[in-house]
């Protein structure tokens, strides 16, 4: 190993095992170092140089350290775990927040729609209403002036009936007057028709 004799370390690997450390091993119980175990020694043999401290002691200083280390790393990784559920709850609830948002302006389209389809069911029956009142209006107009038609030829009618009837009675009325003026003669021409016989009878 780098630096350190084959006796040291196995002595530091002893004195780290009694401390709780632990080794990957083969099948037939020899030790496997990874480079964590290379980076664990070298630390022990720096230790070592630096102070009086036994080996021993010191295995376990290094055994609490790792712990806490490993602890440390992993409350890390259950806060970046808890921070990745928060993050995750958070980006949940902004959806939930974004898919609420969505459906109300949904509800508000759908309600839209709705008004519109309502306002275009009232311009249609308005239009329907419109048209039937035009035809009536048509209807009431025509049969008006059929009527005025029909009460002026009845009129015309009438009138000419009168007319027609005074002219025949004021004909009869002349025929009677004549016929009355033939056979009954004033006194006037009567006195002449006289005289005219006298007169033929003198010169006789």
């Amino acid at each position: 190993m780098v630096d350190i004799a084959e006796s040291t370390v196995r002595k530091y690997a002893q004195a780290l095992e009694k401390a709780g450390y632990r080794f990957r091993k083969t099948e037939n119980g020899s030790r496997i170092y990874t480079d964590n175990d290379v980076f664990v020694f070298k630390e022990v043999k720096s230790l070592s140089k630096k102070s009086a401290v036994p080996v021993e002691r010191m295995a376990k200083m290094i055994v609490i350290n790792q712990k806490q280390k490993i602890q440390s790393e992993a409350e890390g990784e259950t806060l970046k775990q808890v921070q990745s559920n928060q993050q995750e709850s958070s980006d949940i609830t902004q959806y939930d927040n974004r898919f609420n948002e969505l459906m109300n302006q949904l509800d508000k389209l759908n309600m839209m729609e709705d008004i519109v389809k309502e306002l275009r069911e009232l311009n249609e029956l308005n239009r329907q209403l419109t048209e039937r009142f035009q035809e009536q209006e048509i209807f009431i107009k025509e049969s008006l002036e059929k009527r005025d038609r029909q009460l002026m030829k009845s009129l015309n009618q009438a009138l000419e009936i009168r007319k027609a009837r005074s002219e025949a009675a004021m004909a009869e009325k002349e025929k009677q007057k004549g016929f009355f003026y033939v056979c009954f003669p004033k006194n006037g021409n009567k006195n002449k028709k006289t005289e005219l016989i006298v007169n033929r009878h003198s010169k006789i």
